[in-house]
């Protein structure tokens, strides 16, 4: 019983979901190197970009045993909270929060809602 009370307080490990395989890291890359090969003194490019916040535990310190490692999965958020994020060359910024999980439904609606903005 004594192990069982023989707690230390410690920082938590958190595990990483790596999700980029290499192939998209190489064809990121690709596309970086040929976009800066284009001349867009006169265009205004638009970045856009799908993200979210899976994580819903956000402490960083918990109690646990001695030397047990102190790691907890990331649990994902069901709906997690969504990001679709633009930046064009001029630094203006286009950003959408939405606590749904994105599809094309949503991007579309993005889509259409920047175009909008856009026309003005």
């Amino acid at each position: 019983m004594k192990e069982d009370l023989d707690l230390k307080y410690k920082k938590i490990v958190p595990i990483s979901f790596q999700g980029n395989s290499d192939k998209n890291k190489i064809l990121r890359q690709q596309f970086a190197q040929t976009f800066l090969d284009v001349d867009i003194s006169k265009k205004t490019i638009i970045n856009i970009d799908e993200s979210w916040i899976g994580k819903s535990d956000f402490r960083r310190f918990s109690w646990t045993r001695r030397g047990v490692i102190n790691s907890v999965p990331q649990k994902q958020v069901q709906p997690r909270i969504s990001m679709i994020a633009g930046l064009d060359t001029n630094g203006r910024i286009y950003l959408s929060l939405y606590q749904a999980n994105s599809n094309t439904s949503l991007m579309e609606l993005f889509f259409s809602n920047l175009i909008l903005l856009l026309d003005k």
